[in-house]
């Protein structure tokens, strides 16, 4: 319906924008029995805020845990579609306290998708940081010193990357 459509490009703007306000509209959304394009928005602020503190990433946590646990659909590509987007969601957080509900759907879900989704989860939350990023800012700031004329003296700029 074309309120479906308005809720869902407004909890796309609020992601796009890390507006906190977001947060409680997007748990609505994702604590409905009922699948929705607005559902997707939904997961995407909850990926967007929830990887800004640690709060808002438990608050996300236990939403998305309870969540997962209460969805009944009947429609078994609606349930399928909910799921796995609630596991690649908990990933992307890397919040370490979704660990157990991950390793309990690894171990234990009767479907051989979610056992592989939650996996990739766990995986995804493990997964270290890329060094590399550090690196590129320590390289970035090293080139404005050459460049405002500080006392670091590169040979090149292709020294720098």
């Amino acid at each position: 319906s074309y309120r479906e459509t308005i809720a869902s490009a407004a909890l796309s703007g609020l992601a796009s924008l890390n507006d906190v306000r977001g947060m409680d509209l997007a748990v609505n959304y994702i604590s409905r029995p009922k699948m929705s394009m607005a559902t997707f928005s939904a997961f995407a602020i909850l990926s967007t805020l929830g990887t800004q503190s640690p709060e808002l990433s438990e608050r996300a946590r236990i939403v998305l845990e309870k969540s997962y646990t209460d969805f009944q659909s009947w429609v078994d590509g609606e349930r399928w579609a909910f799921k796995s987007q609630v596991l690649a969601t908990l990933g992307g957080l890397k919040n370490k306290n979704a660990l157990p509900f991950l390793e309990n759907e690894a171990a234990n879900n009767p479907h051989e998708e979610f056992r592989e989704m939650a996996k990739a989860a766990i995986a995804a939350i493990n997964k270290p940081d890329d060094p590399s990023i550090d690196s590129k800012k320590e390289k970035i700031r090293l080139l404005k010193m050459k460049t405002l004329g500080a006392p670091h003296r590169a040979h090149s700029a292709g020294e720098l990357f």
